[in-house]
């Protein structure tokens, strides 16, 4: 099941693929939506943009990420390693509840 989000990135529609998004991050003020081949910095608030992804298989890992957990190649209680070498923490209060999460994740692939 695809599902397709669009996204404004300097005045262009861009169609984007749920399961192509790696993660999204929040840095100050932009919000970057990351896919393997490209990056979009949107214009829409970062807690408005998560609501609209699965939640069945991204996860907030911290106030600032936003991870899809189809791309995560090592799990250590503290910080999540994507296929493209990309470090992200699991943030202190978030851990133990990502734990549960991750383990159901795996039950249900």
């Amino acid at each position: 099941a695809y599902i397709d989000i669009y996204l404004t990135d300097n005045s262009i529609q861009h169609r984007v693929i749920v399961d192509d998004i790696l993660y999204v991050t929040r840095e100050g003020r932009k919000v970057s939506l990351v896919t393997e081949n490209q990056t979009f910095i949107i214009s829409e608030k970062f807690d408005d943009f998560c609501v609209k992804l699965p939640h069945l298989f991204f996860y907030p890992v911290h106030k600032s990420f936003f991870v899809n957990l189809h791309y995560v190649e090592k799990y250590s209680y503290t910080e999540l390693l994507l296929n493209n070498e990309v470090r992200i923490p699991i943030a202190p209060r978030k851990q133990s509840a990502f734990h549960k999460f991750w383990f159901e994740y795996l039950r249900r692939r």
